[in-house]
């Protein structure tokens, strides 16, 4: 099974990924996976339908996984000459995986009859070989855009994700406002996500980009059946009973005798509620913003109501 995390900007998803990772059933490949869905990635040289700009694409990726392989293999070398502590052999599988995959899609390319998603889905797979003994389900954060940023994507990812388990996490506005502000990630920036939001100020651009996600996730519930695609509430989960936390192993399949590797610190994402109360100056940023912060607590609502609400 391959467990695709959406994401919602500070919305806590990591939370929910770092929770599935600590049962052993699941490998949770960390951060963005964003060398499917990046302009140039997977997706577009699937999609590309010209030979020498299809090739283009996978030389520019070939040369950025060859740079990748070097950051790990200094780490390797401080480890071993002064004692630094480094693990990066993940990071450095990773890498040599993708890099030989694109080796491979290049030489393939010239065959007509070639088929394109089945060589990806089969390199996507093979992904759960980096893991050390967790060949069960794989677990990718943000894999794709949502359709209204890039449909030319829509097609693509489906065809390659063959029924996958699908989540999204939604969060308290005013704490996401919080947790992005202090995080520095309200600037503009020539990226698909912050399209349509030049000119505006900071808080006008939180507005603008959440509104965007809570609609695109309201359609894909239209598209999927709630044993497809769960929706989880962030306060909720950090303070998740136990049938609160088995609500959410029935969905992902988890059965009550599968092992853990690590124990879940509930208390570090509880740390992470209500950062509003905690953080009042950063929060008369959004005065005068009322309405739009009606708006955004009544489509939350439409989730939290929703017949794929798993907590």
């Amino acid at each position: 099974m391959t467990v695709l995390s959406l994401g919602g900007w500070y919305v806590g998803n990591s939370a929910v990924l770092d929770w599935l990772d600590s049962f052993s059933s699941f490998y949770y490949l960390k951060g963005d996976f964003h060398d499917l869905r990046k302009c140039g990635g997977v997706y577009d040289c699937i999609l590309e339908s010209n030979l020498d700009k299809k090739v283009g694409y996978i030389n520019n990726e070939i040369r950025h996984f060859s740079k990748g392989l070097l950051r790990p293999s200094k780490a390797f070398i401080n480890k071993i000459l002064f004692n630094k502590k480094a693990n990066h052999a993940s990071l450095f599988n990773y890498n040599t995986h993708m890099l030989t995959s694109y080796f491979l899609f290049k030489n393939k390319c010239n065959n007509l009859d070639f088929n394109q998603l089945e060589f990806w889905e089969e390199r996507l797979k093979n992904l759960l070989k980096l893991a050390k003994g967790r060949e069960e389900n794989l677990v990718l954060q943000n894999p794709i855009y949502y359709d209204d940023i890039s449909p030319e994507h829509k097609r693509i990812w489906r065809g390659l994700f063959i029924e996958p388990k699908m989540f999204f996490v939604h969060r308290d506005p005013i704490d996401q406002f919080v947790q992005i502000y202090l995080a520095n990630d309200l600037a503009y920036g020539n990226t698909k996500f912050r399209a349509g939001t030049e000119g505006m100020n900071q808080v006008e651009r939180f507005f603008c980009i959440s509104k965007r996600t809570y609609l695109s996730r309201l359609k894909m519930l239209k598209d999927y059946s709630p044993e497809q695609l769960g929706v989880i509430s962030f306060e909720k989960f950090a303070y998740a009973n136990l049938n609160e936390q088995n609500r959410i192993k029935l969905f992902f399949n988890i059965d009550h005798n599968c092992k853990t590797t690590k124990k879940f610190d509930f208390d570090r994402t509880k740390g992470n509620v209500e950062l509003g109360k905690i953080n009042p100056a950063i929060c008369k940023l959004l005065d005068g913003y009322s309405e739009q912060l009606k708006e955004l607590y009544a489509l939350r609502e439409q989730l939290i109501t929703s017949s794929h609400s798993l907590i």
